[in-house]
């Protein structure tokens, strides 16, 4: 279903695929947005359980893209792997990148809140203890998972 890698000689492990996501700081969400055209997102994100955790608003055009298809794919970048004037000529660069397809759903009210001290605790781990009382008091969120059909990353690294 997914094709494979048309350069596989620079495919990651699939456990250094995992690792990249874990330290990304964000990534970019691509869903099949309104009229047909493709809509991708900056977004941070967290791993938990084996899938990626968002959130966002409660309504506009990623949620009503992901409610229409929830088929999406999730990608990180970390580059360049060393300074400009150590890149030989005629190369572009190198980087390490992934790329995570799967199905994003909307977590019911119940399983929200320790989704999302998972994304707290990678991206603010000092107002971990603020989660149930930011639930409880009416605050509106969309927290995501998508789970994972397909991991793949790539390595181009110059030797």
């Amino acid at each position: 279903m997914f094709q494979p890698m048309r350069r596989p000689h620079l495919s990651m492990t699939e456990t250094d695929a995992w690792a990249l996501l874990e330290r990304a700081p964000c990534g970019v969400l691509a869903t099949h947005g309104a009229e047909g055209y493709p809509y991708a997102v900056p977004m941070n994100h967290a791993v938990a359980d084996g899938a990626l955790i968002f959130h966002a608003a409660v309504e506009g055009h990623r949620l009503q893209a992901l409610r229409a298809d929830p088929r999406a794919c999730f990608t990180v970048t970390e580059g360049p792997l060393e300074a400009a004037e150590a890149i030989p000529p005629g190369t572009l660069g190198t980087y390490v990148s992934v790329l995570v397809f799967g199905r994003v759903t909307e977590l019911p009210p119940d399983r929200q809140e320790a989704a999302l001290k998972a994304f707290v605790m990678r991206h603010q781990p000092e107002r971990v203890g603020e989660i149930a009382q930011f639930l409880r008091g009416g605050r509106r969120v969309a927290v995501l998972r998508m789970d994972v059909e397909h991991i793949s990353g790539k390595r181009l690294v110059v030797r």
